[in-house]
């Protein structure tokens, strides 16, 4: 069922290009609601030999959806594969899958991501089989608290992995110290998506991470920019040394390749503290705002 969208900030996007993303979506998984979390456009603009006019045009080429199943004992990585594989020849799409017990338990104890998702974002589908619990939000102080916790917990532990990366190159480890920067690097998405959402990734993968995490910073994006041979396969080397470093024989990385992942995965985590930082300290005026606008009400 298309949901009435008219004022919604991203209802530009509920157009028959998203509706045929979706679509495919309902034959693959019979979801029981869809919630479109963002979109990414490209924008041109096209020459003619024939005219001085310059015609410009701008289309989606990703979205980011929320997808909630009804009871489903398959893993939320199969599901969302399943999706994202099913999607690419449409529209590439990244997805957050959750089952819609688990996400309405989440909406009433307050979580973060799932209250945010259920009053902002825009619902595309709706099954009509389920119904969706009210949120009750948890309160600024509370959420501060939560993303400052995130944030030290994540940004230290990857600040370890780096200096353990830094040790197994120095003794030619290069497999070790590729496996230690994985590591690195999969703790800093880890810590933007969660301070940034309150979304807390469960995957070791980085492609999905790091898709989670490009709406933050175009700087973040463009510290692995994949558009190149070259850089496509630096990334891949990093994701492979999850697995591979420990127990692929075959698996190669070279000193220099292990330096330059070493720099790359410094300035990630070095990009994610500063995001971070700014957002909890933005909570905090928040938090200040809120309370001088209740004294006023007071006042009044």
């Amino acid at each position: 069922m298309l949901m009435n969208s008219a004022i919604h900030p991203l209802a530009p996007c509920n157009n028959a290009q998203l509706q045929s993303v979706v679509q495919v979506i309902v034959k693959a998984v019979h979801p029981e609601h869809i919630f479109l979390l963002g979109a990414c456009y490209t924008r041109q603009q096209l020459y003619n030999i024939f005219s001085d006019a310059v015609t410009a045009c701008q289309q989606v080429t990703h979205y980011d959806l929320l997808v909630l199943l009804d009871k489903d004992h398959r893993n939320p990585d199969e599901v969302q594969d399943i999706i994202e594989n099913r999607c690419r020849a449409h529209t590439p799409v990244t997805v957050i899958v959750f089952d819609i017990i688990r996400f309405n338990g989440l909406l009433e104890s307050g979580h973060a991501f799932c209250c945010d998702a259920r009053t902002s974002a825009l619902q595309v589908y709706d099954a009509g089989r389920t119904k969706l619990a009210q949120p009750n939000p948890c309160n600024p102080a509370s959420l501060q608290l939560q993303a400052r916790n995130a944030f030290s917990k994540w940004h230290n532990v990857a600040q370890e992995f780096l200096a353990g990366a830094e040790l197994y190159l120095m003794r030619k480890q290069f497999a070790l110290a590729a496996f230690m920067l994985h590591q690195a690097a999969e703790r800093s998405y880890v810590e933007l998506v969660q301070v940034m959402t309150g979304y807390r990734a469960g995957t070791h993968n980085l492609d999905k991470l790091s898709r989670y995490a490009k709406s933050f910073s175009a700087n973040v994006s463009l510290v692995f920019p994949r558009n190149n041979e070259k850089e496509e396969r630096l990334f891949r080397q990093l994701q492979k040394a999850y697995i591979h470093s420990r127990y692929k024989d075959d698996y190669v990385v070279t000193a220099q390749e292990v330096q330059e992942l070493m720099d790359r995965v410094k300035k990630l985590l070095e990009l994610a503290g500063e995001i971070c930082e700014r957002k909890i300290a933005g909570m905090g005026e928040k938090q200040t705002v809120d309370a001088e606008l209740m004294c006023i009400g007071k006042a009044v």
